[in-house]
């Protein structure tokens, strides 16, 4: 009998995992949906889904009921895998799985814990990439699986650290694919590092004030971390109005003469 495993899929990295999983369909006991659907992915995924004769599929909102959370319970899941995840996972459920879940996160963990960690490992000049690790009852706190480290220089920005961290995190479950299906999952305490942020701390963060000092390293961080189209962007404000600021950083060729 193959090992029973719970998948809380979203986005196209939800997808991929999915496609993961045809290589032994029975060991997906249990599909979970956010019925939100904010990435815009769960009509694909229901339509892999009808290959996957075994598994349940339920959404976000039925496991908040007592009825939902039985029939989880029954179905003795050993591994629950969040991928893409934006909810948290608390008692009774956490407690619910034999080995516990394994979450994919788009930092290099201990550093940039919490939300949009593409934008603060620029601004906290920390490593940046991706990471599986186990969950505890805190956010991105549990231990380690397996990581990867993505190099950046200063063209990078936001939306291409955030690209690149989710390609990491894409890479990790590919590679390890075998040792998850198999439940073996190496578990490395995470230390004390680094910083925990919150989505609100973003906005007021990348206010420019047009009377503070900055190094030109800081204002240029400041706005590439927030250079993310469509997303809002760094900005400032006077007499006249609101305005943000994005910046493209372009690496100088050696033989490029400079201009006078």
């Amino acid at each position: 009998m193959s090992n029973r495993f719970a998948a809380f899929l979203a986005g196209e990295l939800g997808i991929s995992v999915l496609e993961l999983f045809y290589k032994e369909k029975e060991a997906l006991r249990l599909a979970v949906l956010d019925e939100a659907d904010f990435h815009g992915q769960n009509g694909e995924m229901l339509r892999m889904l009808d290959d996957f004769p075994e598994t349940k599929i339920i959404y976000w909102k039925e496991l908040k009921e007592q009825e939902g959370l039985a029939a989880f319970a029954s179905m003795s899941i050993d591994l629950g895998i969040l991928v893409s995840w934006g909810h948290k996972i608390e008692s009774p459920l956490l407690h619910l799985t034999k080995y516990g879940y394994l979450n994919g996160h788009p930092s290099f963990l201990p550093y940039c814990k919490g939300k949009h960690p593409h934008f603060w490992c620029i601004q906290d000049a920390t490593p940046c990439g991706g990471t599986l690790h186990l969950i505890d009852e805190n956010l991105d706190t549990g231990p380690i699986a397996w990581q990867k480290e993505v190099q950046t220089d200063w063209t990078d920005t936001g939306s291409s650290l955030y690209d690149k961290s989710w390609k990491a995190v894409h890479d990790l479950f590919v590679e390890n694919w075998d040792a998850i299906l198999a439940l073996k999952i190496p578990s490395h305490q995470s230390s004390g590092l680094g910083k925990y942020h919150f989505a609100y701390e973003l906005g007021e963060f990348t206010r420019i004030n047009l009377e503070e000092k900055y190094t030109a390293r800081e204002l240029l961080n400041l706005i590439r971390g927030r250079t993310f189209y469509p997303h809002p962007a760094a900005y400032f404000s006077d007499e006249n109005g609101t305005y943000e600021v994005r910046v493209t950083i372009t690496k100088k060729n050696d033989d490029t003469p400079n201009l006078t």
